[in-house]
């Protein structure tokens, strides 16, 4: 019975032992694979961070080559209205400085004046004119391209004698052109009155926006 007995106990012990031995391999097996994991994590951590870094490097790349390619083209467009590239560049040269001084793109600021530029014979699209659709248009809170365009419309139909209704109409949905305004200017146009007359009207209106870039810059 004590042999038994004894026999009993060492089988235990030996159970014990090898549940022991288990848990620590088990133990250090967990450890030496958190271990691992955790180091093949932080390199792919820094992986991700450089990969996102080399991603906004390259969106701001690729935004500067797209940048530097629509000035070129505006460049161009402006060597066909000035007929010099020379002139065209002088041009380009103030529309930066003009766009330094207020609250828009400079590539709005291009298109607006090559658009004015086109569509008035060259009479609008330089620095004064820009002042005053630039002021309009940070008033209204509306783009100033859209503006000039508008502008540019209005001020070729008048100088070529035709309604300028539809323009009129846009310019009076942004705010920049008033009823009485439109119906001085159209009691002018059918009194024979000179274009010039008749687009001094919408003129004056105009500039009574006149700051409105400065206080939004």
């Amino acid at each position: 019975m004590a042999e038994e007995l004894t026999i009993v106990v060492r089988v235990k012990n030996l159970a014990a032992k090898g549940f022991d031995k288990v848990s620590r391999s088990v133990a250090g097996f967990r450890k030496k694979f958190s271990a691992n994991v955790m180091g093949a994590i932080s390199p792919l951590k820094a992986l991700q961070v450089a990969m996102v870094g080399f991603a906004a490097v390259g969106a701001l790349f690729a935004k500067a080559i797209k940048t530097s390619f629509e000035f070129e083209r505006y460049q161009v467009q402006f060597e066909v209205l000035f007929g010099s590239m020379d002139k065209a560049k002088a041009h380009f040269a103030d529309l930066k400085n003009f766009a330094n001084s207020t609250p828009f793109q400079l590539s709005n600021i291009a298109a607006a004046s090559k658009m004015m530029l086109s569509m008035s014979g060259g009479v609008l699209g330089l620095e004064q004119s820009l002042l005053m659709v630039g002021d309009a248009a940070a008033r209204s809170g509306f783009e100033i391209q859209e503006v000039g365009m508008w502008t540019a419309r209005a001020y070729a139909a008048v100088r070529n004698g035709k309604p300028f209704g539809e323009a009129a109409a846009r310019l009076s949905e942004m705010g920049l052109m008033s009823g009485e305004t439109r119906t001085k200017m159209e009691d002018l146009q059918k009194a024979g009155a000179s274009n010039a007359e008749v687009w001094g009207v919408f003129k004056d209106e105009m500039e009574s926006s006149k700051g409105a870039m400065e206080k939004a810059s």
